[in-house]
């Protein structure tokens, strides 16, 4: 009778001592997570300024006067179309799926 009861108490106590050695672990794992996910919120909210930053900047851009300012910097010459730049290109009949089939036979 002493031995089951010794040898039970061993058992419990070492059930005892896993299950301490799990909950520590997950305890561990919890924390890295939380970390990680503070360092990935630190990210996004850094990326969200930045987005925003550049955003108002190419809306600055945009507007025409700084467009027009900036073609002016490069010596790009605004002029209007002249005919000879524009080409056409010829328009081609393209058959139908049934007519294709017809001409094949």
């Amino acid at each position: 009778m002493p031995f089951k009861f010794v040898l039970g108490s061993v058992g419990l106590v070492l059930l005892i001592l896993i299950l301490g050695v799990v909950h520590l672990r997950l305890q561990q794992r919890n924390h890295d997570l939380g970390e990680k996910l503070r360092a990935y919120e630190f990210e996004l909210r850094n990326i969200r300024e930045t987005n925003s930053v550049l955003s108002k900047e190419l809306g600055r851009l945009k507007t025409p006067e700084n467009i027009l300012k900036r073609a002016g910097n490069m010596s790009l010459e605004l002029s209007p179309v002249i005919v000879t730049q524009i080409v056409r290109l010829p328009e081609v009949e393209i058959p139908t799926p049934g007519e294709a089939l017809e001409k094949e036979r």
